[in-house]
């Protein structure tokens, strides 16, 4: 969440992240800004039938909530919210890692992209991040460069490359400026 906002940011917008931030979402709707970067927890998804967003990433399922799920189906109904409201013009991104995210990611009803370390429409190849246009950053240029990190820029490069909200510049600009 916070690197969509850093790359938005580059790209020259008025962002914030809100969500499960500290920033709740219904604050953040009074602010001027030019595009949200909310993070949705299946705890709202739950109880939030009509949730759309124009570019939504789903980074994977885990059995670490289940303290609050029913189920671990419920869980993934929960998560799935995500993109069920999403209309064809928009954009579902999926860690393609993930067997659960992939196959609700085959029925997102928005285009479709994947992320992930390899195979993936953004991956990692000859030491750069790259998308289906070709290289998006440097990797050693990464202040962060751990496995997580790479698939975090991945994702969020997709959201903002996706949506048009930005472009390689300024991604690569917040990808060498990230903490």
């Amino acid at each position: 969440t916070l690197l969509a906002v850093e790359m938005l940011r580059a790209a020259g917008l008025r962002t914030i992240d809100a969500g499960n931030t500290s920033t709740p979402l219904v604050d953040a709707i009074e602010m001027d800004l030019d595009a949200f970067v909310v993070e949705c927890t299946s705890f709202r998804l739950a109880w939030t039938p009509t949730f759309r967003a124009e570019g939504a990433a789903w980074l994977n399922l885990a059995p670490d909530h289940l303290n609050w799920h029913r189920s671990m189906d419920s869980y993934e109904a929960a998560k799935a919210q995500l993109w069920a409201n999403q209309r064809p013009h928009d954009v579902a991104v999926g860690f393609i890692d993930d067997s659960v995210v992939m196959r609700r990611l085959q029925a997102a009803p928005a285009r479709s992209v994947t992320f992930g370390a390899a195979g993936a429409d953004y991956c990692v190849a000859d030491g750069h991040l790259v998308g289906p246009a070709g290289v998006i950053a440097d990797i050693s240029a990464m202040k962060r460069s751990l496995p997580h990190d790479l698939t975090n820029a991945l994702a969020a490069s997709a959201l903002v490359l996706e949506t048009g909200l930005g472009d390689v510049q300024a991604i690569s600009s917040a990808l060498g400026n990230a903490e």
